[in-house]
């Protein structure tokens, strides 16, 4: 729940890199930034601009941590309209949803695909297996992959540790692991209850889509507009704004279905720590609007038929997210109502 030294680094880099890529968009006005109060979404919206600084100290920055802006950052959990149904929901969801893609995935887990690891950290595999068990020898084995990938100051060239103890085929084990989980926790379509729970995500849109209004009409007074919120808030809000692949098309198929959702370009290497989403406004000579979205500053796609992808008219824009967050809507008046009977 705190942020590393490494963190701050990354952050400031993500922040040089990010002027280095619109220099001409930065240098000519002020930017404003609103974070979550949690201590490490703060540290890093200042680490951001501490990069954006070092390009360009003369920036003007105006930047804020407090509690109203949650239910912008935050808007699936400090969202005040959210009936007590849907929190029971989200709740036990989030309770239950381990056992789910579990039974799904890690019980076909096999010894033969965890031998090269397990036969590293133990002098008797066998031994292990027999008193463990297999499921529980898939917890050490996916758990003591997740411990040194997130270790503290861990960077991803420093990965003398990891391929000494697993081979590649097990990494790519451990990341199925991981990815289906995200599925599990924060895909939308097909999910009755987290369909419900993402319907939630509209204050963010309205933010989001109010500055860009704002910003084509000349009368956004910044250049920037910058939110610093949880990692997890990334897979729903991809979800919500309807780029390609980024919702859990997949949910109850199990098998290798599981897999193209876990490997989707939108997943990226998981939702890493420092994952951001960089929406960018352009102006063509004809006068139009154009969107261009960055994950981890690599284009990601919308599903328009566009010879110009990856930038997008912003109305074309507009209307995907607008049906979606009414698709949403529709999945949260039938669930409560199937709650309530």
């Amino acid at each position: 729940g705190e942020l590393a030294p490494l963190g701050q680094k990354q952050w400031r880099e993500i922040g040089r890199r990010t002027y280095d890529n619109f220099k001409n968009v930065f240098d000519k006005g002020a930017i404003e930034g609103k974070s979550s109060v949690w201590m490490r979404c703060v540290i890093s919206m200042f680490s951001f601009v501490d990069g954006l600084k070092e390009k360009n100290s003369k920036i003007p920055v105006d930047i804020e941590a407090r509690q109203e802006y949650l239910k912008i950052v935050r808007p699936m959990a400090n969202y005040p309209g959210m009936p007590d149904e849907i929190q029971d929901i989200w709740d036990n969801y989030c309770k239950q949803h381990d056992k789910v893609w579990r039974n799904e995935f890690v019980s076909s887990i096999k010894y033969e695909d965890m031998k090269g690891m397990l036969s590293k950290v133990t002098t008797a595999p066998e031994r292990l297996v027999s008193e463990c068990g297999a499921r529980h020898l898939a917890q050490v084995f996916f758990n003591t992959h997740h411990l040194l990938l997130f270790a503290q100051n861990f960077e991803v060239c420093d990965v003398d540790i990891l391929t000494r103890t697993y081979t590649l085929d097990e990494q790519y084990l451990c990341y199925l692991i991981k990815s289906i989980n995200w599925l599990h926790w924060t895909g939308a379509w097909g999910n009755p209850r987290v369909e419900a729970y993402c319907s939630y995500f509209h204050p963010f849109i309205d933010d989001l889509f109010g500055n860009i209004e704002s910003a084509i009409e000349g009368k956004n007074p910044y250049v920037a507009n910058l939110r610093f919120t949880h990692d997890s808030y990334i897979m729903p809000l991809l979800t919500v704004l309807g780029y390609k692949d980024s919702a859990l098309q997949y949910y109850g198929e199990g098998g290798a279905a599981w897999e193209k959702g876990a490997t989707s370009a939108a997943l990226s290497p998981l939702v890493p720590m420092a994952a951001n989403l960089q929406v960018v406004l352009y102006r063509n000579k004809k006068g139009e609007v154009l969107v261009r979205s960055l994950l981890n500053e690599n284009d990601i796609f919308l599903p328009i038929e566009c010879e110009t992808a990856p930038f997008y008219k912003w109305e074309d824009m507009r209307n995907v997210t607008l049906n979606n967050l009414a698709r949403l809507k529709v999945a949260r008046e039938n669930y409560l109502r199937q709650v309530k009977k």
